[in-house]
């Protein structure tokens, strides 16, 4: 047990030292035009399930738009993720370009096992290298999990417009808890 202790305290002082030797990411840090699902959005027309909330300006939830009721139907405009916190995972194996004791910024998950990740002021797309324990099945130590929403702008039929925040509530890929019927978005 004190062995595990002690390594977990070493690759910590690693991961800081890596931290702060790389460039600032700017958080939150947006990402214009996502879809985070395997198989695409439809943002043709959706229906609200339940009362949500849309506010005037992305990223701020201080000012109210106007209140989605149930069965209200609306297109998506766009669709932004707002990573608020990446993750951070620490390389306890060389994979691709990283090396061990590389930190790598887990920003948001981008379909079938994939994720958008920054490195020293560059975003890559890469499929998860990282767990929390199993380090002999992969590369990456998780040191702390992204939190990150997503903001779709969202217009109704009277041609007024707001921001529906949805918060991701996965440790690995997205679900939100919002009931909404995203029509054929993710379906094959």
């Amino acid at each position: 047990m004190k062995n595990i202790i002690f390594s977990i305290m070493i690759w910590t002082m690693v991961a800081l030292n890596e931290f702060f030797a790389q460039p600032t990411l700017k958080i939150p840090f947006i990402q214009k035009n996502i879809c985070p699902f395997e198989f695409g959005c439809d943002f043709s027309l959706w229906i609200s399930k339940s009362k949500i909330v849309a506010f005037r300006i992305e990223g701020d939830t201080s000012k109210v738009s106007f209140t989605l009721n149930p069965n209200d139907t609306f297109p998506v405009r766009a669709a932004n993720m707002h990573i608020e916190k990446p993750g951070i995972v620490l390389v306890t194996k060389p994979i691709e370009s990283f090396q061990v004791g590389d930190t790598v910024f887990v920003l948001s998950y981008t379909g079938e096992g994939m994720y958008d990740v920054w490195y020293r002021g560059e975003t890559y797309n890469r499929e998860r290298f990282w767990d929390y324990a199993d380090l002999a099945q992969f590369e990456g130590l998780v040191v702390s999990q992204p939190r990150m929403s997503w903001w779709l702008m969202v217009e109704l039929k009277s041609k007024k417009k707001g921001w529906i925040r949805l918060i991701n509530r996965s440790d690995s890929g997205v679900r939100f808890d919002e009931n909404i019927d995203m029509g054929k978005t993710n379906e094959k």
